[in-house]
């Protein structure tokens, strides 16, 4: 009884779908990997021209404000693009492995502090805090995923 009810009809009209579903993926993943380096390279243009004149804040928290925005943006549009495309390729490298003890070690000492807002979050444009040292991390990361070889360092 139970055969009856699914038609062979339905189950092939499904399965032609998919390649054209899988495909359109592919291409959103491959944007959204694109828009995340060109946020990564417009970090990089910019950061170094950076200034507000007119704030009160020195000029470091503006600079620093501005890469932790474009930072947290990349990351997230990559992270998207992994997500839609169904793949990761993550690289490879002892440099993860030193990254990854000097984050546990930053993050314990971070813990262990006694001024534990101060060690996590700092004033705003210092960089030896914990998150802006997750942040550089995070950069580092992309950086590496971004400029695989030589021709994905060129091409957008």
């Amino acid at each position: 009884m139970r055969d009856e009810i699914i038609k062979p009809d339905v189950l092939d009209d499904s399965q032609d779908d998919f390649p054209a579903q899988k495909e359109e993926a592919v291409a959103q993943a491959a944007n959204l990997e694109k828009a995340s380096k060109f946020l990564f390279f417009a970090l990089a243009f910019l950061l170094p021209l950076w200034v507000i004149p007119f704030t009160a804040f020195p000029f470091q928290f503006s600079k620093t404000f501005l890469f932790y925005v474009f930072v947290t943006l990349a990351a997230i549009f990559w992270l998207a693009s992994v997500l839609r495309s169904g793949r990761v390729e993550i690289p490879k490298g002892k440099i993860f492995i030193a990254l990854a003890a000097l984050l546990a070690g930053w993050l314990l000492s971070s813990i262990f502090s006694l001024g534990r807002s101060l060690s996590f979050f700092g004033t705003g444009y210092e960089f030896s805090a914990f998150l802006p040292v997750v942040f550089f991390a995070a950069a580092l990361f992309l950086a590496s995923v971004f400029f695989k070889d030589e021709k994905s360092t060129l091409t957008f």
